[in-house]
């Protein structure tokens, strides 16, 4: 082992597949702390064809904290409408029965859209690279081999007590082989082919020569490498779960077509058997259609018989009495559905594993690559405070506690949707156990969109969050009764208190690790509330106040924990210099300080109203790095004792002599007017 060369590493992620590539551009922003990630894949190019493509709108306001929502969302397909179609008793085939908003209006500022799977990991990836300066890449080929932990070095906050073992290969050994192949059509039924990129960042590395081997000390090790999971099997984790006989093929492609809903997102329900249409980017558009294939007793199909022929016969079937073909089929696929969890998520807080490696279900409601991105945007700001310094490595423990029990729920809502989706539309009199009824379908689908979408779900066993469980901390969740803590801020319009421009509140949030303090602080015509604003103002701006105990001397003032004040009221009646600087309103800073006011060009957007927050009371958000909220609590001084406990338990204590100090902020004396 001596004559391999070794390296030192503060993250080594293994698999840039989704949940892979969001933590490399996470971490990527921790660069400037001297945080160094690597980032390796045993495939020798990125882009897939077919693979997922879904994406609920907690994925898209993920990206817009990243800044890539311009990019994403001028390629991305939305989708507004969903229609449910059932079998017609008369003619024997079918007709819609309802239609509904794909995403619940309000909920989000966007709606559910979809975009190719490489197109989504090609944005992210150049933002990694714009973030990190050039210096981080994916190095393709590479394929890990070893894998220990060394328990002697696993408390030690500067050790590197993982070691990976990786050997470069071949581009032949990296490419995975087609399974199969009917003409010109290609198969993802056992592993996806991938489409060379001509991008410079996944070509092999030319320095690197084929079977190279290394030792890659690492203090973290990220598990983002599928559903069949090297990291996880190293670590000895076992899927739990069980697959049923239900099987699935699906289809891209653009239809000739008579189907009027072939533009939306369509679940059907004929006595031919289910199919779902999801209309894609341009003019594509994916089915996934329900086949009669028999499973063995070893609980596995043949998909040798899955063939683009058997699709669409299965596929004109189902359509009737309306017309469906898909001359040029892009690509396909068949898979049998199961539900799997991994039985832990951790070693040691050293090796975690996210994304298929931890959680596999159906595609029926969207959530593969979704729920692997938000598992990575949920740890790796975590692991970057812990490396940079800025927090203990207690706070990886929030990582599992905050994402098992989203995945639980999951894997049981998918278990329901699936079972559903695949289950064969009967009458009211011949419905059984085998049979579903069609208003249950739609009332599941419609209760559960809000879980889907990915707006309601709840980090409630953490301790990051202040809900009161289990002795921590309690929220004042009366005083924002619409920002349920454990729960994403929502985003609702305010008005800059500088310019008059209108901005999504979060949209001034961008993710680069900080806290946001978010000060509701009334009405700044009102005295009263203009003096309590004071008050915080200088409890903010001490030596001892929460800001300056967590933010060393060498990092912005603001890098750590943000401070941000909405008012209320008429803004043109208030001028800047009303309020307390240099916290609040730091000379040179513009993005800040808002009003809920009504904006020149977009109306009002009731933001006080909308956060269920009272414009007398006001009250204190503090919202998390990934935008969930922390904690709600009063705008005195006992709720600032309640911001100051929250982050005692979270973040590292400067000590006193190396603190960044209000008292180095420059004021600029405003001008009395008589």
């Amino acid at each position: 082992m001596s004559d391999i060369k070794q390296s030192n590493v503060d993250v080594l992620v293994i698999g840039a597949g989704p949940a892979g590539v969001i933590a490399a551009d996470w971490l990527a922003r921790f660069t400037k702390y001297g945080v160094k990630t690597r980032v390796i894949d045993k495939r020798s190019h990125k882009v897939f064809t077919g693979q997922a493509d879904g994406l609920n709108p907690r994925s898209l306001e993920m990206f817009q904290s990243f800044n890539l929502m311009g990019k994403i969302g001028s390629e991305a397909n939305p989708m507004n409408e969903v229609s449910f179609w059932a079998p017609n008793e008369n003619h024997g085939g079918i007709e819609r029965s309802r239609r509904i908003p794909d995403t619940i209006p309000g909920i989000s500022r966007y709606v559910q859209s979809v975009l190719h799977q490489g197109r989504i990991e090609r944005h992210i990836i150049d933002d990694m690279l714009e973030k990190s300066n050039g210096t981080m890449k994916i190095e393709r080929g590479v394929l890990p081999e070893s894998l220990e932990i060394n328990d002697d070095l696993i408390d030690e906050d500067d050790a590197y007590p993982v070691k990976v073992g990786v050997r470069q290969l071949s581009e032949e050994e990296s490419r995975p082989k087609l399974a199969s192949k009917h003409g010109e059509v290609e198969s993802g039924l056992y592993k996806s082919n991938l489409i060379k990129d001509e991008e410079d960042d996944v070509e092999f590395n030319p320095n690197v020569p084929v079977g190279d081997k290394e030792i890659i000390n690492a203090k973290y090790v990220i598990g983002a490498d599928g559903a069949h999971s090297w990291v996880r099997r190293q670590l000895g984790f076992k899927m739990v779960g069980e697959g049923t006989d239900f099987v699935w093929g699906v289809v891209d492609g653009v239809p000739i077509t008579n189907f009027p809903d072939i533009r939306c997102r369509a679940a059907i329900h004929s006595n031919a058997g289910s199919l779902m249409v999801i209309p894609r980017e341009g003019k594509i558009v994916r089915l996934y259609i329900q086949l009669n294939l028999t499973v063995d007793e070893g609980g596995h199909v043949d998909r040798s018989l899955i063939t683009p022929k058997m699709l669409m016969e299965q596929a004109k079937a189902v359509f009737h009495p309306y017309t469906i073909d898909i001359p040029e089929i892009i690509w396909y696929t068949g898979y049998q559905i199961g539900q799997r969890l991994t039985t832990e998520y951790a070693k040691n807080n050293r090796v975690f594993i996210a994304g298929d490696a931890c959680h596999t279900h159906s595609p029926k409601a969207g959530q593969g690559m979704n729920a692997s991105m938000a598992d990575t945007y949920n740890l790796c700001w975590k692991i970057g405070h812990v490396l940079s310094g800025h927090a203990p490595r207690s706070i990886l423990d929030t990582y599992e506690s905050e994402r098992r029990p989203f995945a639980e729920h999951l894997i049981m809502n998918d278990a329901q949707l699936a079972k559903l989706f695949s289950g064969k539309p009967l009458s009211s009199a011949e419905l059984n156990e085998l049979g579903i009824d069609m208003k249950e379908f739609e009332t599941v689908l419609e209760k559960g969109i809000s879980f889907f979408l990915g707006t309601s779900i709840e980090y409630f066993n953490s301790a990051a969050t202040a809900n009161g469980k289990d002795g921590r901390l309690a929220s004042k969740q009366e005083l924002a009764t619409k920002v349920p803590v454990g729960q994403r801020f929502p985003s609702f319009q305010v008005v800059s208190q500088f310019d008059g421009r209108h901005f999504h509140l979060v949209d001034t949030m961008f993710a680069e690790g900080q806290f946001t303090i978010v000060l509701f602080a009334g009405n700044m015509e009102n005295p009263v509330h203009r003096q309590r604003l004071e008050t915080i103002a200088q409890r903010l701006d001490s030596d001892d106040g929460v800001v300056s105990k967590h933010t060393p001397n060498n990092r912005e003032r603001d890098s750590i924990i943000d401070i941000k004040t909405v008012h209320c009221g008429n803004r043109v009646n208030v001028e800047v210099h009303d309020f307390p600087q240099p916290t609040v309103y730091p000379p040179g800073t513009y993005n800040k300080l808002y009003v809920d006011d009504v904006s020149y060009h977009a109306g009002h957007g009731e933001a006080y109203k909308n956060y269920g927050i009272s414009e007398e009371a006001g009250a204190v958000v503090v919202v998390r790095p990934d935008h969930f909220v922390g904690l709600v609590t009063s705008l005195d001084g006992a709720g600032f004792d309640d911001v100051e406990t929250y982050f005692s338990n979270l973040l590292k204590t400067v000590p006193a002599g190396e603190r960044n100090s209000a008292k180095d902020i420059k004021v600029i004396p405003q001008p009395k007017i008589n």
